[in-house]
């Protein structure tokens, strides 16, 4: 046994690190959930309005084995500059409205 310990060594391992340098004119927002002591933020369903169309999520729970998805969601807007306003209902059935939210950032949005 002290041969096997002393012979043993740990396989080779690295660390990869990539960085997005893709870079484009299209724009984004984001959306960021904030826990509340009476309402969670799962189950939620957030609106993004735009002059073309309505870009929908659900913020789920229990789709994967041993792991869970944070409360964020990112919307791609593509050439569309402007979002008319963000709705969040929460799983209570009250609404969070955001009118004319910055693009290109995320927004931390709590319940009221």
């Amino acid at each position: 046994l002290e041969y096997i310990a002393q012979s043993w060594r740990p396989p080779d391992q690295r660390l990869h690190l990539y960085q997005n340098v893709w870079e484009d004119d299209n724009h984004w927002i984001g959306v960021q959930l904030r826990d509340h002591p009476t309402v969670t933020p799962f189950g939620a369903r957030i609106t993004v309005e735009t002059e073309k169309r309505n870009h929908v999520a659900v913020v789920l729970t229990g789709e994967s084995y041993y792991s869970q998805h944070p409360a964020n969601k990112h919307f791609g807007l593509g050439a569309i500059e402007t979002v008319r306003r963000i709705r969040v209902r929460w799983s209570n059935g009250t609404e969070t409205v955001i009118d004319r939210p910055a693009i290109d950032q995320y927004h931390a949005i709590s319940p009221r």
